[in-house]
């Protein structure tokens, strides 16, 4: 039964939304050209990522069975050392023809770098023979309007597991870790755990939220939760069992979906309740890179935005982070 519940946690991946090494914040000047002259864009190059490169499944005569990618394995560290000399090498000449800046570099998920551009760089970089495409980025807000009928959470309270050792990313607008229904000071922390960061982000970790990063273009932000989305989200996945309110605002006891599971910070919406409050697609391609790069096993992101005709390459971020195991 445990591993019904984390497959159908990760149904999330697909039905909510239908992991990266963070080099640099963007910044809203870059040179000086008018901001409206510049836009968020994946690169993505032609070599496969990591996730795509190094097959996950493996096929017995009934089914595919999933595992998770190992990152120590020596052939994934040699496919992405071969990657790290293409990006260097992509990086230098980005920088001597164009005026364009990195925000993030995937390997995981993505091959490939996010940038802030112009449409006339953008035209130079297609031109580049090592690229695949380049694909602008799209803007997502916070949005939740169900949750257990996605999950199928009926059969995994009747088999009474309440997921324990399962590790879930949330990529939102940040988790209050001082929440009482947010805390359980039994549960161990993993080894090589918690991930932030930097050093001052311990602060928003405890033994149930055991990460804590934060996405965008404000390098003065945090991981902490301006916006309460985050936290409720993360709530209705793992708060505390049998949670009584001390101020009676609910007449029952409350629990989460897994109340034994642990969850990571991924804060995507840093910007807090101020309207409007978006992210940018690359961001969240960020922080999906991240969680893979993390361990976790399942990424929750209760977001979306407007219907779009054209293709968006956050879809292939998070398929591929599937693939990897997720």
């Amino acid at each position: 039964m445990e591993g019904y519940l984390l497959k159908n946690l990760r149904i999330l991946l697909y039905v909510v939304f239908s992991v990266a090494l963070f080099l640099t914040t963007c910044p809203f000047f870059v040179y000086k050209v008018k901001a409206k002259d510049e836009s968020y864009y994946f690169v993505e190059l032609k070599d496969k990522s990591i996730a795509n490169y190094k097959a996950v499944f493996f096929s017995s005569k009934k089914k595919k069975v999933l595992r998770k990618l190992n990152l120590k394995d020596p052939n994934v560290v040699n496919y992405k050392s071969f990657l790290l000399k293409k990006h260097s090498s992509f990086g230098k000449w980005l920088k001597t023809n164009t005026r364009s800046k990195i925000c993030y570099q995937y390997f995981l998920t993505l091959n490939g770098f996010a940038i802030k551009a112009t449409e006339e760089d953008v035209q130079k970089i297609l031109k580049n023979k090592g690229v695949k495409r380049v694909v602008k980025s799209s803007k997502y807000y916070m949005l939740m309007n169900r949750s257990h009928g996605i999950i199928n959470t009926a059969s995994a309270f009747r088999s009474k597991f309440d997921g324990l050792g399962v590790k879930v990313a949330v990529i939102d607008s940040g988790i209050d870790q001082e929440h009482p229904f947010l805390k359980n000071p039994r549960l161990e922390i993993p080894k090589g755990f918690p991930k932030i960061d930097r050093s001052e982000f311990l602060g928003f970790t405890n033994n149930k939220v055991i990460a804590a990063r934060v996405y965008g273009p404000d390098p003065n932000a945090t991981p902490q939760a301006l916006d309460p989305h985050g936290t409720h989200v993360a709530g209705i996945i793992a708060g505390k069992a049998n949670f009584h309110d001390k101020d009676d605002r609910v007449s029952t006891n409350l629990s989460g979906v897994a109340p034994r599971a642990q969850l990571g910070n991924y804060n995507v919406f840093p910007c807090g309740e101020e309207s409007p409050c978006y992210t940018e697609g690359i961001h969240i391609a960020a922080a999906v890179e991240d969680a893979v790069n993390d361990g976790m096993d399942v990424a929750n992101l209760s977001l979306g935005g407007k219907a779009r005709p054209r293709f968006d390459l956050l879809e292939e971020v998070v398929n591929s982070a599937s693939k990897a195991g997720m």
